[in-house]
């Protein structure tokens, strides 16, 4: 049976969007066990940590209290190693990883692309007005 009782508080993941998640006690970064109440709520867990920059800086809870602080951290591949239900709630066994040097490099360069092209489109749309006859 799930390791928690009515009244207390479970232990929390929290995401950099400041989701949080709650999981079963004794987590560590190679075993997390998430806690939903359907597969609905699974779903939207996956999501969160899955979606670009959302583990850039996690925090494990307890109680409220702070227990562990990671940066740059990654999904293990697949998502989710088990996913069964217990107690009417469905639990989701997951793993992260720091995220390699070269990942790390490749998520700055893909942050500096994303300002470069966010600038020449609105260049574009400066030259574009200038170009037909309008003020910038």
């Amino acid at each position: 049976s799930i390791q928690y009782k009515k009244g207390l508080k479970m232990e929390k993941l929290i995401l950099t969007d400041k989701m949080e998640i709650e999981i079963m006690l004794g987590a560590s970064l190679g075993n997390i066990t998430a806690v939903a109440q359907n597969f609905q709520e699974l779903g939207t867990i996956a999501e969160a940590l899955t979606t670009g920059g959302n583990l850039d800086a996690i925090q494990f809870s307890s109680d409220g209290a702070v227990t562990g602080e990671y940066t740059h951290m990654k999904p293990i591949s697949p998502l989710f190693r088990e996913v069964d239900i217990r107690d009417e709630k469905v639990v989701a066994t997951l793993a992260l990883r720091e995220k390699t040097s070269l990942e790390k490099q490749l998520d700055r360069i893909e942050s500096k692309q994303q300002l470069q092209d966010g600038a020449i489109e609105e260049l574009g749309e400066v030259v574009s007005t200038l170009a037909d006859g309008g003020e910038a």
